[in-house]
């Protein structure tokens, strides 16, 4: 069937109207909470009606349409906290056999078909999953989704143009270390949004991936992969395979899955937590961030910190926690200056020996003399002179004599914290301003660095740097042996965000086998154990203090000592195939 010029008009109309629809009720809304998913949804559809009709228009581009998008639906649905994980070990086949179809094709503008297709399920996948980041900053959250997209498609590009230089059997596993590559990568640019990392997937079903201690994400990812790859050989050879051939396929199929299950089961229920006891209260206040927490004065945002604190802490407490950003914004050199402090002191004090860790807004001010070069840095005048401000999301942990230890968050969300490649994107820069991202250089160290509670050492995550790893490890090596998180997950609201982020911390503790503790404004704020276990959650929206004792240890993983390993060596092959492919095509000149 070949549809016409006024199909396409007409369900351009209804597109439209929708979407006008639930622009009025974004407008009206205070929070958006699931409604920016439909209004990204109906604009991608609407795209396709304007820019790619001819992907709609006869039945095998609709064929082709509906396989990636079959693909960006198996990715969501296998992603938390959708539960049909198992779905991501076919989500590829559906775009694989598009890639497949329109290599056989006689058409032109092959490798821009393969670029609209694979965009297609990735833009499915990432609006479905990650919708939210708009509802945080609606113009940032289409950045994030479009580019993200763009860079996943892209690796499908690379590989269509490539995939002629290798043999069958290698050429897909070229795909695989295209994509771990890009992973890696993405996780290390100033664009890094690694939040859809495949491996990062298994959080939802923790007890499958116990094995993380030694390949940590990317071996998740190498999983999925290795079951797409070979559910696509099925799927191409099963008409003409024999019977013997097609249960020794799907024996196989399966036992790959099942094998690293079980095993990873048997990890997870002979394991044995070990450590150090340290009991720890963490606090989530419930401050919404949008309309709230920025606007009440700070006296009144202490009155119910203390009151929360004083409600779950005893004598056994070690350390309380605090989520990000709860107080500041504090001159970082005089922090003790300020009333809040002084405030939080005499509670500690009361309390002694516990001690604090908390989430600040912070800054440092620099004159010319002391100005770090090559800093883009917000010039003020104080007293006659000028000064260079440098922002800061700080952690600190203060102790009740008065002293106090710093952290500077160091990994930074693309566009709200930092500018990417602003040297050479300068124009760029009143759009930026415009959507209220940073322009100024924010605080950060070199290295991670730990705080020390009773006779313990703890790493104190700031909200995006727990999603990362090997970054992670670096605390686990400078001496940490539970890993504290503090975050903000209200900018998100009640969606799948705030679950997504908390459940990722899980994979830190399998990792590292550290306990986790998060303290979130908003979100949820709970105990992780070595084990990926998590326990007294707060749901969103329901302040709280709990309390309860961790097991810190000294132990180091395989994966803290060697890392992404598995990341490295697809860098490492994906150099030698784009080289050689390079090489190809010259002798073919």
């Amino acid at each position: 069937m070949i549809y016409s010029q006024k199909h396409r008009w007409i369900a351009f109309a209804v597109a439209i109207l929708l979407l006008a629809f639930i622009t009025w009720k974004l407008i009206q809304l205070p929070l958006w909470g699931h409604w920016c998913m439909p209004w990204f949804v109906i604009a991608w559809i609407s795209i396709i009606l304007i820019v790619a009709w001819k992907s709609v228009a006869d039945t095998y581009s609709r064929k082709l349409l509906g396989l990636s998008t079959l693909s960006g639906l198996l990715l969501y649905l296998g992603f938390p906290t959708m539960p049909f994980t198992p779905l991501l070990f076919v989500a590829f086949i559906p775009i694989l056999i598009v890639l497949n179809k329109i290599q056989s094709d006689t058409v032109n503008r092959k490798g821009r078909r393969v670029l609209f297709y694979s965009y297609n399920t990735f833009i499915i996948w990432n609006i479905l999953s990650t919708f939210w980041v708009a509802n945080t900053a609606f113009i940032a959250g289409i950045a994030a989704m479009g580019l993200n997209s763009f860079f996943m498609a892209s690796v499908f590009w690379i590989f269509f143009k490539i995939h002629q230089k290798f043999s069958e059997g290698f050429r897909y596993w070229v795909l695989a270390a295209l994509w771990i590559s890009f992973e890696y990568l993405h996780l290390h640019w100033e664009i890094s949004w690694s939040w859809l990392t495949l491996g990062n997937a298994f959080a939802q079903v923790h007890e499958w991936v116990q094995w993380y201690e030694y390949t940590g994400v990317f071996g998740g990812t190498l999983w999925v992969w290795v079951l797409n790859i070979f559910g696509f050989f099925i799927f191409r050879n099963w008409k003409s395979a024999g019977k013997k051939y097609k249960i020794i396929w799907l024996s196989s199929f399966s036992a790959s899955i099942l094998i690293p299950i079980v095993f990873s089961y048997t990890m997870y229920l002979r394991y044995l937590e070990v450590g150090t006891p340290l009991t720890v209260a963490t606090v989530q206040p419930n401050f919404e961030p949008h309309y709230e927490k920025f606007d009440i004065p700070g006296s009144k945002q202490l009155e119910r910190f203390i009151q929360l604190s004083a409600s779950c802490i005893d004598d056994s407490t070690d350390v309380l926690l605090f989520p990000e950003t709860s107080f500041g914004y504090y001159d970082m050199d005089r922090i003790t200056a300020y009333p809040e402090i002084n405030e939080l002191l005499t509670f500690l004090r009361a309390h002694e020996p516990i001690k604090l860790i908390t989430g600040i807004s912070s800054y440092k001010l620099y004159n010319e003399d002391t100005r770090p070069k090559g800093r883009d840095l917000h010039v003020i005048n104080r007293t006659g002179k000028t000064y260079f401000l440098e922002p800061q999301n700080s952690a600190i942990c203060l102790n009740p004599d008065g002293t106090y230890d710093t952290y500077l968050k160091s990994k930074f969300v693309p566009g709200a914290e930092i500018f990417p490649y602003k040297k050479f994107l300068p124009f760029l820069s009143p759009l930026v301003k415009k959507l209220g991202g940073s322009m100024s250089d924010w605080g950060k160290q070199k290295e991670r660095s730990t705080f020390k509670v009773d006779n313990a050492f703890v790493a104190p995550a700031i909200c995006y740097e727990s999603i990362f790893g090997q970054y992670c490890g670096d605390y686990i090596k400078k001496g940490a042996q539970a890993i504290f998180v503090v975050t903000n997950d209200g900018w998100w609201d009640n969606t799948m965000g705030h679950k997504q982020h908390a459940l990722f911390s899980r994979l830190r503790a399998i990792e590292h086998r550290k306990p986790v503790v998060r303290s979130a404004n908003l979100g949820w704020s709970c105990f992780i154990n070595q084990r990926g276990d998590i326990s007294h959650q707060n749901e969103y929206g329901v302040m709280g203090c709990v309390q309860d004792t961790i097991l810190v240890n000294n132990k180091r993983t395989v994966y803290t000592i060697w890392g992404d390993v598995i990341a490295r060596v697809a860098v490492f092959m994906t150099i030698l195939v784009l080289l050689s492919a390079l090489m190809y095509r010259f002798r073919k000149k």
